[in-house]
């Protein structure tokens, strides 16, 4: 499975552990009315794309984290899934993300 990191909060997390991968928003959620609402609760605007959100982010399923893994937050926006389903800064090709980790309280 692939990790990627969140688009709202910035988490890593892996595409087994959600339902909110862009990939399966793209592929069953089809209801206009309901992608409203979940754009809505996303804070996107009606013509924006999905990303990939987390299991705490995501308007589908419980919201909470998952508690399969640690929850670890990185810079927002700076990291990306590498070829090989790992996650990586978008800038250095180094996949030991931990060291990236930020430290929230």
């Amino acid at each position: 499975m692939s990790l990627f990191q969140c688009d709202r909060c910035g988490c890593l997390e892996n595409t087994a552990l959600t339902e909110c991968s862009s990939d399966y928003m793209k592929i069953f959620i089809k209801e206009s009315k309901e992608l409203k609402e979940y754009k809505k609760e996303l804070g996107l605007n009606e013509n924006q794309e999905f990303g990939n959100y987390c299991s705490a982010c995501c308007p589908l399923g419980e919201r909470k984290w998952h508690g399969e893994f640690p929850r670890i937050f990185l810079p927002k926006g700076e990291f990306e899934t590498a070829p090989n389903g790992n996650i990586r800064p978008k800038k250095i090709l180094d996949e030991d993300v931990e060291k990236y980790a930020l430290k929230i309280e």
